[in-house]
């Protein structure tokens, strides 16, 4: 009996995680499509990466934009697309939380850090992340996570009036309230969107930052409100990637 070939396996794997892949199956993907177009030996100037050693021990933890476009030669070099693991998800109580490991390392940390009374979540998927985001916070937290599959509360992030219906949620949110963007379209409108809700010491991580076009309208919207967030140093670039861009609302808004 032979054995399904390499694609055969993604498409297998892909419906038994409802719907979702990961960055290992694009990967291969790319490989078999492409397969003269890629070179996977990188490189980069060695002085590049002692300046971003340097940057990372002597920034201050809270700064400007620019640390991430200074360094994506850096997220280019260590960005690995096996992060997410290469067969199977990693797992909390026995389930598939389609996070990379950098991520969860993140998180474990965040979460403990800034012990949020109040997350949003902007892209449920199977709903295991959400489910370990309740374990660890507990009853105290109140967690919304918005998908347009409705796992947990029902959104199309393409289109915002379809968040009219929590208004008064999101007007009684307890600080510190932790948003994540995990659904990657609109990027700018719903980081906008959200933003009215925030005050002083809420974070925002916004996941999939790889994509040039997320990337940029992260970007615009950070330098729309420049003078009340900061880049979070501790979490974003901490193992060398941006892939996930954390931000913190230091003070009132202006």
């Amino acid at each position: 009996m032979s054995l399904p070939s390499v694609m055969d396996f993604i498409d297998i794997k892909t419906f038994l995680n409802k719907g979702v892949g990961q960055y290992s199956d694009r990967f291969i993907e790319f490989l078999e499509k492409n397969p003269s177009k890629i070179n996977l030996i990188k490189k980069i100037p060695i002085n590049k990466i002692k300046e971003f050693y340097r940057c990372r021990v002597h920034t201050p933890r809270f700064t400007d934009f620019s640390y991430i476009l200074n360094f994506l030669e850096i997220h280019n070099f260590f960005n690995n697309p096996f992060c997410q693991g290469v067969s199977e998800y990693i797992e909390w109580n026995q389930k598939p939380m389609a996070k990379t490991i950098e991520d969860f390392s993140l998180y474990t940390m965040l979460l403990q850090e800034i012990n949020p009374l109040s997350v949003i979540e902007l892209g449920t998927g199977n709903g295991n992340f959400t489910n370990y985001m309740k374990d660890v916070l507990g009853d105290k937290t109140k967690i919304m996570s918005f998908d347009k599959n409705g796992n947990h509360y029902f959104c199309d992030s393409k289109d915002l009036s379809t968040f009219d219906p929590y208004t008064s949620d999101f007007n009684n949110l307890k600080p510190p309230i932790l948003f994540i963007e995990d659904v990657h379209v609109n990027t700018f409108n719903n980081l906008e969107y959200f933003f009215q809700y925030s005050t002083p010491s809420c974070y925002f991580v916004i996941e999939d930052c790889s994509p040039k076009s997320k990337l940029n309208a992260v970007k615009k919207w950070f330098l729309n409100h420049k003078e009340v967030l900061a880049i979070d140093t501790k979490y974003t670039g901490m193992f060398g990637t941006f892939n996930t861009i954390v931000v913190k609302h230091l003070k009132a808004k202006i």
